[in-house]
């Protein structure tokens, strides 16, 4: 949603903690908050705002994966998904 709000910048600070901890592409975000890749692309540049049932997707993550070690790419996503 391109709108100003409150939501403004978080999904930035949460989508690089996502790929320089986890090792989640865009893609990999995408999937889990079930939207299109380009729409998190948006939220990564500023150009959309992150819905607050997005941003609280995002802030699941580091809960779920806490005290794993994520080794590959695409690993937090298949925990996250429960494929591994």
């Amino acid at each position: 949603m391109r709108v100003n709000g409150e939501n403004r910048g978080q999904a930035q600070v949460l989508l690089a903690k996502l790929k320089e901890e986890f090792k989640m592409s865009q893609r990999d975000v995408a999937k889990w908050c079930g939207v299109n890749n380009c729409v998190v692309s948006k939220w990564a540049s500023g150009e959309y705002v992150a819905s607050t049932q997005h941003l609280d997707k995002l802030r699941e993550v580091p809960l779920l994966l806490a005290g794993r070690v994520i080794r590959y790419p695409k690993q937090a996503l298949d925990i996250l998904m429960g494929r591994e």
